[in-house]
């Protein structure tokens, strides 16, 4: 079994949850749970809401078909009386959970191909959702988007931070204004993450690097690992 979050793991068409294992007819891509119910993404770009208490799926959905898929999928999300699905051909399909509908969808990607969302997150009341060519954010009464080509991305309480395939690390505000950037020029950065007030990265290149950088992109270490 794979894990998707301290919750679920899946392999292949079985989810296990509670040291459970439910079996579907569809290859499993990402899944959530909250009390208990569980929203799981497969791989035709579908959907399904399973309730643990009731032992079966309460309802189902179909999404446009896609053309290509990338490695890394944003699991749904809870939120109130509202699931989010980061659908995978570039989309956000909202539902009600009282009601099981569909309230709208929301276009993440600008791309045909290969535009599965990669990232969905709150902060505070803004919605967070990125493909790898576009990036939205959504407040009450405010929408904001910009194009980056994302290799990765993660958002602390007040701020987003973008690693782009040029090897630009920038650092937006929750509205998407950027406050800082700095430039690793075509640098191959790996695993980005936030630890405390401290940003860590491997950078690979000539060497291999291990870098630390504060909140402000500032660096303050780095170390040349040797190669195994």
């Amino acid at each position: 079994f794979v894990s998707l979050n301290k919750d679920l793991a899946k392999k292949g068409y079985i989810l296990l949850v509670d040291n459970k294992q439910i079996k579907f007819k569809k290859l499993i891509v990402e899944a959530s749970k909250k009390d208990n119910l569980v929203a799981i993404l497969f791989s035709d770009n579908s959907m399904t809401l399973f309730d643990l208490n009731k032992n079966k799926a309460v309802f189902s959905e179909p999404f446009d078909a896609l053309l290509g898929l990338r490695k890394f999928v944003a699991p749904p999300l809870f939120y109130k009386n509202l699931l989010i699905i980061p659908t995978l051909n570039g989309k956000l399909a909202i539902f009600n959970l009282k009601t099981k509908q569909l309230i709208r969808e929301i276009v993440v990607s600008k791309q045909d191909y290969f535009s599965n969302v990669i990232f969905l997150a709150l902060r505070g009341d803004t919605l967070i959702a990125a493909s790898r060519d576009n990036i939205i954010t959504i407040t009450p009464g405010i929408f904001s988007q910009k194009e980056y080509d994302i290799r990765h991305i993660f958002a602390s309480e007040n701020n987003i931070y973008i690693f782009t395939l040029e090897g630009d690390i920038k650092k937006l505000n929750l509205e998407l204004k950027e406050v800082k950037s700095v430039s690793l020029k075509f640098a191959n950065i790996i695993a980005p993450t936030l630890v405390s007030n401290n940003i860590y990265f491997v950078e690979y290149g000539n060497g291999t690097y291990l870098v630390k950088m504060n909140k402000n992109l500032e660096t303050q270490l780095k170390e040349l690992q040797e190669k195994k």
